[in-house]
């Protein structure tokens, strides 16, 4: 019975963080295009935002695209998160047998094309 009350709540914390995250991640992708690339004022914007809607020590990848590219070239930016709520969350999956997620982490990725025309 607890399962199944409390299951509905752990899939909507864990769908609202991802959504949450795949928003950021948007807005990332389409500032990083403009730019060229993801600058450090990119990603204190976006690590900013994710704090103020929970979303805390978000990082990004080793493999977003972090210098200048020019217009035509793939950007990529991929995003990491300790996933927020996850005690709800571990505690809801431990019922039915899932593993501890203290370490779990949320990871998006995405591609764009540069729109970057250097002066």
């Amino acid at each position: 019975m607890t399962f199944v009350m409390f299951f509905p709540i752990a899939v909507l914390v864990e769908f609202q963080s991802i959504n949450t995250l795949q928003q950021q991640l948007d807005r990332a992708l389409e500032m990083a295009a403009v730019e060229g690339g993801v600058t450090t004022a990119i990603e204190n914007t976006i690590k900013s935002d994710l704090e103020r809607q929970g979303i805390q020590n978000a990082s990004f990848t080793s493999d977003t695209t972090r210098g200048r590219v020019e217009k035509g070239s793939v950007i990529e930016v991929g995003i990491t998160a300790p996933r927020p709520g996850k005690n709800l969350y571990g505690a809801i999956m431990g019922l039915i047998g899932g593993d501890n997620l203290d370490n779990d982490y949320l990871y998006l990725k995405g591609t764009i094309i540069s729109e970057y025309i250097p002066q």
